[in-house]
């Protein structure tokens, strides 16, 4: 855990407001932000934003979609009730979470090395992301293809290293 730059240079020290994102998590999918998800609500007393949440609010799928297109998003309506985020896509947008939530902690959850964290990925988030959309899930779909995360040609290896060719 660290504080974000913004955070460090406020010198301001105490707790966050309940409903302010306490934490931002770094981590994508498949490094232990499931776990790590459960243990925040646990400390923080309060909820984590995880790609679960998605899921059960398919209004969100279009703050993200404008996110990755760059437009302005009302990050504090997004999280509301929430203090943390963890997992894809919040992870992929950590620097625009740090400076709008500047007293949260940056977490990064990563796995033992990139190849153990590629086997694991796709063996599950990949193998998701090869089936054909469901019907009504056209919109999600389309935006977490703007991101890249979920698409094998996103990464490429060099030198036996994983490396993210995109958001």
């Amino acid at each position: 855990l660290r504080r974000s730059p913004a955070a460090r240079q406020s010198g301001k020290a105490g707790r966050l407001p309940a409903m302010t994102l306490q934490v931002v998590g770094a981590g994508v999918g498949r490094t232990g932000t499931t776990s790590l998800k459960a243990a925040l609500e646990q400390l923080l007393r309060g909820g984590c934003y995880h790609m679960f949440e998605v899921m059960e609010h398919p209004g969100h799928v279009a703050v993200w979609s404008a996110a990755a297109d760059g437009d302005p998003v009302d990050w504090g309506a997004l999280f509301e009730g929430f203090t943390a985020a963890v997992d894809w896509p919040a992870s992929a947008f950590w620097p625009e979470l740090s400076a709008e939530y500047p007293e949260a902690l940056v977490l990064l959850s990563t796995r033992s090395s990139p190849e153990a964290w590629y086997k694991s990925a796709d063996a599950t988030i990949f193998q998701v992301m090869d089936r054909p959309t469901p019907p009504g899930m056209e919109e999600w779909r389309a935006m977490v293809d703007k991101t890249g995360f979920c698409q094998r040609p996103a990464f490429t290896t060099v030198k036996g290293n994983s490396k993210r060719s995109s958001r």
